[in-house]
């Protein structure tokens, strides 16, 4: 397990001097660094499990649709901002910075809108982005009376 960073040395030095100057609260528990960093640990450890599983299994199924592409890529834009608020939050520094690869996820995202897209026209299917319901077109014998009316049979009467 990684040990605490200087904000943690800090927060755990004040804590116990409040403890021992009986400034502590009854609500919070005594200081134990080892379990309060295990716990930490292991709640984000958890999270990332959680969520990576997450990511992959939307790629799982074959053929891939565009709902799974955006899922996926949704997960692994929003997972690199909460690794960022994470590690910001316990002011710890950021080993890799900047260097999310936003043109290879963009890359990917194009070659997977092409793949979805050749494997739905080889199969003769139509993409759910594609599948916009056409317009009707005006007819030129149209008789809203008629289409009011309601009654079939009154309406198959008059062409009689």
């Amino acid at each position: 397990m990684r040990p605490g960073n200087k904000y943690d040395e800090e927060e755990f030095a004040r804590r116990e001097k409040a403890e021992k100057e009986g400034l502590g609260s009854m609500m919070v528990p005594s200081v134990d660094r080892e379990n309060e960093l295990h716990s930490r640990a292991e709640y984000y450890f958890q999270y990332v499990r959680e969520h990576y599983n997450s990511d992959c299994t939307c790629l799982d199924r074959n053929p891939w649709r565009e709902s799974d592409i955006e899922i996926f890529l949704h997960y692994v834009r929003i997972g690199e901002k909460r690794r960022k608020y994470i590690l910001n939050d316990y002011k710890f520094d950021d080993p890799f910075g900047s260097k999310f690869p936003v043109e290879r996820v963009d890359n990917f995202e194009k070659r997977a809108a092409e793949l979805v897209r050749v494997t739905y026209k080889i199969n003769n299917w139509i993409l759910p982005s594609e599948n916009v319901e056409e317009e009707e077109e005006e007819d030129e014998d149209f008789d809203p009376e008629l289409e009011d009316a309601g009654d079939e049979a009154a309406f198959l009467a008059q062409f009689k």
